[in-house]
């Protein structure tokens, strides 16, 4: 199964991480250092019950406090219209699809956007990846940051890449991707699955970026 967590504290060759998806529930674990697929790790620095999420000093970033025993949540179009007020106090954070590639936009992005901002729940945003060629990674970037544009996120901008069609030019694509909301001024990053990842992305090159790999 493929696994993805926070570092709760590192020791010597021992690295204990808290697992979103460790059968089906939150819980920790011990892994041996260079273990599997692991790309590196970050050790937060802890206040009481939170933490504070590390951004970029760019306009398009801010810290906000995230309690990071809480799971951060992949939302769409196919979660329907989130109650966000009761959401709050069982999530940490969320990440909000903004497009499908370029073709649309997702059609609960605008509330989903403005409820998080209204509540101050820690945000970032991502966009499912249908791009091709460097020039279409660009305009999906474009299309996300319509979308954000003045705003503040706590979270990085994601491209979500899992088309195996297009598994021949992802690194291309992803960085490309990051290249635009880089200069944007926001956090960035590359979504996508263990395999896809190992069979497409691995050695990517794009300094800063933030892998969130399910």
């Amino acid at each position: 199964a493929d696994h993805i967590g926070m570092v709760e504290t590192v020791s010597g060759s021992k690295i204990t991480v808290i697992e979103g998806n460790f059968d089906n529930a939150v819980k920790r674990r011990t892994i041996n250092r260079g273990w599997g697929y692991i790309r590196g790790y970050a050790k937060p620095k802890y206040a009481a019950e939170s933490t504070t999420t590390s951004t970029s000093s760019s306009s398009g970033s801010s810290k906000m406090a995230m309690d990071i025993k809480k799971p951060i949540v992949d939302v769409s179009e196919w979660q329907g219209e989130i109650d966000w007020t009761k959401a709050k106090s069982v999530i940490g954070g969320a990440i909000i699809r903004v497009a499908y590639g370029t073709n649309k936009y997702d059609n609960y992005v605008d509330r989903n956007i403005s409820e998080c901002v209204r509540l101050g729940i820690p945000f970032g945003v991502y966009v499912y990846s249908l791009a091709y060629s460097e020039s279409m990674a660009r305009a999906e970037a474009t299309k996300v940051l319509s979308k954000i544009k003045g705003k503040t996120l706590s979270l990085p901008v994601y491209i979500d890449i899992e088309e195996n069609k297009y598994g021949y030019i992802a690194k291309t694509v992803a960085k490309a991707f990051c290249e635009e909301i880089k200069k944007a001024g926001f956090l960035y990053g590359v979504y996508s699955f263990e395999n896809y990842y190992r069979n497409f992305l691995s050695g990517l090159s794009v300094s800063g970026v933030s892998l969130w790999i399910a």
